[in-house]
């Protein structure tokens, strides 16, 4: 019987997207097909999630800022990684890890490298030089070959449009989110409770690392908006990162600090969701937002900005979608859901459905494993397919194709 192929994932240690992302594929692939293991930095709750599927872990230390030095000491670490390895396919999660990733899987000649960015990273605002130097550099290395990996058919769109490699070496495959290991619900005032939040109050919530991307600062102007009308709202932020201190001085400033809770990182989120009557997302980019899935899978109602791909997840209907960079819009959104609860409840249900039916774990690492033994197939490294096919619980995958919008 032949061995399992050898997948090799490099990521950074992350606490929410990518993590879960990760966490879908790593649960749900075949064992009796794939071994897997994992290197990263093994720092963050991402280690404790490894050690639970047993799966094993080798150090590399991947960085997410671009530092010359260090980028050239983890390229070298990273080939002889690989080259200790000697994996099947190279799994590679987050810009860094693909562009270094590509180098060294290409200087040791890997059967078959995926890239998944995870984000739309190349759009950041008020920033062109950074984002022509970022296009620049991905044309490059994707002269190497590898399969890159977008989330959304806008993502992928756009990353054609920038002619940063040909439509055969890129497909779409959506997240998808662990239902299975979605927070639990408890009764709402309960959590609210545990939050110290008074139980006559509607409670909003934004769920995201402080940073930038994540542009906190519009939900923090948002709330300034809410509370004028409703004084009986409180805000939830939670999440760290290097903002958190000026977004604390923002809600000063704003005179609405009384109202907001900064939360910092919290592991189990079973209470935050459980309270929030929204959870709000105002993102500059995004991939494909975890937390947006979860809140819809928990039937809370979706508030987020039109950024890419967004069509494809929050359909008109499941969730409201503002204009980016809106504090207004973003506002008068939260005022509708607080203003007609009824409605808002809908739309959550129809939301609950639609990310059941369409962005499920399973799902994604079906798709992932079968795009994994069409790259082998194609350097003839894994059995014919029908040796594949009648192995004992083989269930067949979902075809991927650039083309589908459903990948």
């Amino acid at each position: 019987m032949r061995k399992p192929l050898k997948v090799l994932h490099i990521t950074r240690s992350e606490e929410l997207g990518i993590r879960a992302v990760m966490l879908g594929i790593l649960t749900y692939m075949d064992r009796t097909q794939f071994s897997m293991k994992v290197a990263g930095p093994l720092k963050g709750p991402l280690i404790q999630d490894l050690a639970r599927l047993e799966i094993p872990t080798v150090f590399c230390a991947v960085e997410r800022d671009i530092k010359l030095l260090h980028d050239m000491r983890n390229l070298a670490q990273m080939c002889r990684l690989i080259h200790h390895e000697q994996p099947d396919v190279l799994h590679l999660h987050g810009a860094k890890a693909g562009f270094l990733g590509r180098i060294a899987g290409w200087l040791n000649g890997v059967a078959a490298i995926v890239y998944t960015p995870n984000n739309d990273y190349l759009d950041e605002p008020n920033a062109s030089l950074r984002n022509s130097l970022l296009v620049f550099l991905e044309k490059c290395v994707a002269q190497l070959g590898g399969q890159i990996v977008s989330v959304t058919t806008e993502e992928r769109a756009n990353w054609l449009s920038r002619g940063i490699c040909p439509e055969s070496n890129i497909v779409t495959i959506h997240d998808g989110f662990d239902f299975s290991r979605a927070s639990e619900v408890i009764d709402q005032v309960q959590a609210k409770n545990l939050l110290g939040v008074p139980e006559y109050c509607n409670v909003i919530g934004m769920i995201a690392r402080l940073v930038p991307q994540k542009a906190p600062h519009i939900f923090l102007q948002a709330a300034a908006h809410v509370l004028r009308q409703r004084p009986d709202t409180r805000f939830l932020i939670v999440g760290a990162g290097p903002l958190d201190e000026s977004l604390k001085t923002l809600s000063k400033s704003l005179g609405i600090d009384k109202q907001v809770q900064f939360l910092g990182y919290v592991a189990n989120l079973s209470h935050v969701y459980s309270a929030m009557d929204a959870s709000v997302l105002t993102s500059l980019y995004e991939g494909l937002p975890m937390v947006i899935l979860e809140s819809m899978y928990l039937r809370i109602p979706v508030i987020l900005p039109r950024i890419y791909g967004v069509n494809e997840v929050v359909p008109e209907g499941y969730g409201i979608v503002t204009a980016i960079n809106d504090p207004e819009g973003t506002a008068n959104a939260i005022l509708q859901v607080l203003d007609n609860p009824k409605s808002a409840g809908e739309m959550a249900d129809r939301a609950h459905r639609h990310a059941s039916a369409h962005f499920g774990a399973a799902q994604m690492s079906e798709r992932y494993q079968q795009l994994y033994l069409s790259l082998l197939s194609r350097r003839q490294t894994v059995p014919e397919q029908s040796e594949i096919r009648h192995r004992p619980g083989y269930v067949k995958p979902n075809a991927v194709s650039p083309e589908s919008p459903h990948n």
